[in-house]
């Protein structure tokens, strides 16, 4: 009598690797692709935030946080009186806003 080799049977999860790729093609969100495809998008995020805070998260339509970042850039440039010292409250948060953008639209996770 001949023996017949055994079928080895691969793992459920080699067999769905096409449709589970495919499932999850389908829920990236908008926003991931077309992050994906343009990879200068960090950087105008990042360039936009340091021209004032917020535009840069605007731009990535992060609307809660760009208009948090407007808000308080606002509220500092009015509190500062245009005293030097005081001005540097509004350079530290542009510069905070613009890493933030950056990591936004590069990870797509802030800094806080």
């Amino acid at each position: 009598m001949q023996m017949m080799p055994e079928k080895k049977e691969t793992p459920p999860t080699e067999e769905a690797g096409p449709p589970a790729e495919a499932e999850w093609e389908k829920g990236k969100t908008a926003e991931a692709r077309v992050g994906s495809k343009l990879p200068w998008r960090p950087m105008l995020a990042a360039l936009l935030s340091l021209v004032f805070a917020g535009l840069g998260h605007l731009y990535l339509r992060r609307y809660g946080r760009g208009f948090l970042f407007l808000g308080l850039g606002l509220f500092f440039y009015q509190i500062s009186g245009y005293s030097p010292r005081a001005m540097m409250l509004n350079v530290i948060l542009f510069v905070f806003s613009a890493f933030d953008a950056f990591s936004w639209g590069k990870r797509g996770i802030g800094i806080i």
